[in-house]
């Protein structure tokens, strides 16, 4: 039981080792923009933070969505 464990705890790490975090935001219109967390910084945002960018950009909602 415990090699079970250990063995699917090591392929959880190894699936995500590729893996970040991106902040996904939907405009009104359908389109999805991504950004990543450098982007925030450089923006000086959070992810929920996005939703009332400046720009002209409007957001209906931002998350955090996991990629590979």
């Amino acid at each position: 039981m415990k090699k079970t464990l250990l063995t699917s705890a090591l392929l959880m790490a190894l699936l995500c080792a590729g893996c970040g975090k991106t902040c996904r935001c939907y405009t009104y219109y359908g389109n999805v923009d991504e950004f990543s967390e450098e982007d925030l910084e450089a923006y000086d945002r959070s992810c929920t933070g996005m939703e009332d960018f400046d720009y002209g950009l409007r957001y209906s909602l931002c998350e955090w969505s996991w990629i590979k």
